[in-house]
């Protein structure tokens, strides 16, 4: 004790920020991972984000949004 404070050593303090950091990046994976494997991961790829956005900006245009094939 010093002045009513614990000293901690520099060696377990840095131990500790390296644990929470591990923790905090292996939340993160987790999370991650399991946002990719619901049906939500999927659907928010930079292809669909795209599709969806030139469909908006034909209907917005009053253009043709479905072009069927025969």
């Amino acid at each position: 004790m010093c002045g009513g404070f614990t000293v901690v050593p520099p060696s377990l303090s840095l131990s500790l920020l390296h644990f929470f950091l591990f923790f905090s990046l292996c939340f993160a994976l987790l999370c991650f991972v399991l946002h990719i494997s619901c049906g939500e991961g999927r659907r928010h790829t930079l292809a669909s984000y795209k599709k969806r956005v030139a469909g908006a900006l034909r209907r917005a245009e009053g253009g043709e949004v479905c072009v069927y094939k025969k």
